[in-house]
């Protein structure tokens, strides 16, 4: 199965269930659009502005200082929003596959039960993948501090350590993306703690270079990030062109307003449409591994997932 018939497949399930998962994605999906947009457009502004222009050492530790407040205080908020609207997608996409009647009541006992275990496991195939990045900052410090005191030639060695380093931790970054695809939907679905959802998401996608699933992963991935900055990019344009007409409101500059409504709307479109279907593709995916990789039918399938849950959500 390619990317294609994956995605097809996905945007099937998605035309059955798509306006049920809309609705209770809303309140999510704006939850992880108020972090992206915290980071782009309060963080990264920041990240130019220094105390002292001619200390490089100063620069990089107040570089550094904010870009890991603005982290600190918008991936929680990001990985909240995301593990919410990935436990509302498992039990929708579940009962689709499973041939069961979809139920609004269920998916909500199922998100107030599975809410927290989503939550840990996305955070713990993050964090499991930034030891390079971490280990690249007092390279970066160093670098500085050396240049400062005129030893041009080891703060330059150590500066090229920290940006092998910032790129090794992006290569492992998206190989482990590939490799814990189907963190969530295992750890939901099977009831398994975070680490050993890991463990079993790695055996389910196999090999990263020995694996057409590499190929449709990789598919998911850039068709996603295709999609959302389409949608994005267009959402920015119509409230550009009528970001400039709203008068003074009661002594109020709804200018105000309409610029943070320009910043916040079209990231929050974008990830309204593609964080759901992302989620939906990770859900059909793990089905699709479990019955090619395992031989598992749907029935034996679903009397396993009936089984690991106390709530029921299926009609078998």
């Amino acid at each position: 199965m390619n990317p294609g018939e994956i995605n097809d497949m996905a945007l099937s399930v998605y035309r059955h269930v798509g306006p049920r998962i809309l609705r209770h994605t809303f309140a999510s999906v704006f939850v992880s659009a108020v972090a992206m947009n915290f980071l782009f457009a309060v963080v990264l502004p920041q990240l130019s502005i220094t105390s002292d222009p001619n200390n490089a050492t100063t620069q990089i530790v107040e570089f550094i200082a904010v870009l890991l407040g603005g982290l600190i205080f918008a991936l929680p908020l990001y990985y909240i929003g995301a593990a919410a609207t990935w436990t509302v997608v498992t039990s929708y996409v579940s009962d689709f596959m499973l041939d069961a009647a979809p139920s609004d009541e269920a998916a909500r006992l199922f998100f107030s039960r599975y809410l927290g275990l989503g939550f840990r496991t996305l955070v713990r195939s993050y964090y499991s993948t930034f030891g390079l990045l971490l280990l690249s900052v007092p390279f970066f410090i160093g670098s500085a501090y050396l240049s400062n005191i005129h030893q041009d030639a080891y703060g330059g060695l150590l500066f090229m350590l920290a940006v092998v380093l910032c790129i090794g931790s992006f290569i492992f970054f998206m190989f482990s993306r590939i490799q814990f695809f189907l963190a969530v939907p295992v750890a939901i679905v099977e009831g398994l703690t975070p680490k050993q959802a890991l463990k079993r998401s790695k055996a389910l996608m196999g090999e990263p270079l020995a694996n057409s699933v590499v190929g449709n992963a990789l598919g998911i991935c850039f068709l996603g990030l295709i999609v959302m900055s389409a949608v994005t990019a267009t959402a920015l344009g119509i409230f550009e062109s009528i970001g400039g007409r709203f008068p003074e409101i009661a002594g109020l500059n709804a200018q105000l307003a309409a610029e943070s409504l320009q910043n916040l709307l079209p990231t929050f479109i974008g990830l309204w449409i593609v964080l759901p279907i992302w989620s939906v593709c990770s859900v059909v995916f793990y089905y699709r591994q479990r019955v090619v990789k395992e031989g598992l039918d749907i029935e034996v399938l679903a009397r396993e997932v009936w089984k690991h849950g106390d709530i029921a959500r299926f009609e078998l």
